[in-house]
């Protein structure tokens, strides 16, 4: 992990169907200086194989404050990151200023299968977008 993070000529980073949860955002926002393409979620392959993933949001004990900053982005896939029962107010919170945090440039959106995303207002502070993936949102 420290070569990665001392590694600053990345560009795009995959992390779907990896074990990481939203506190790498802090990680992601001080480091990869040129990231302008970020995957983040669980594929539905890994969801049909039924593998084991941790939450990206854990069900108590989240923290607020911390989010995704990175400006530069023209690519963010967030799949399937929130699938609970119904919204949690800190997780549409996080959810809301990342992805304001990041709409400078994005250009492709895809919040595909966050079945408890509801509020979908932000959507207005994308300037660039040209393609926007709301698959099985509810």
């Amino acid at each position: 992990t420290d070569y990665l993070i001392a590694h600053e000529l990345i560009e795009t980073i995959d992390l779907r169907d990896c074990n990481v949860t939203y506190l790498i955002f802090p990680h992601l926002t001080r480091h990869f200086p040129r990231l302008t393409t970020l995957y983040i979620g669980q594929t539905e392959h890994k969801v049909e194989l039924n593998k084991t993933l941790i939450d990206f949001f854990p069900r108590n004990d989240i923290e607020a404050d911390i989010y995704l900053k990175k400006p530069k982005l023209k690519y963010l896939c967030l799949e399937n990151i929130y699938s609970f029962e119904r919204p949690i107010e800190q997780i549409d919170n996080i959810l809301h200023t990342s992805l304001v945090q990041c709409s400078e440039q994005i250009r492709v959106l895809d919040l595909s299968r966050n079945t408890t995303i509801d509020n979908l207002s932000h959507i207005g502070c994308f300037k660039q977008i040209h393609s926007l993936s709301l698959y099985d949102i509810a």
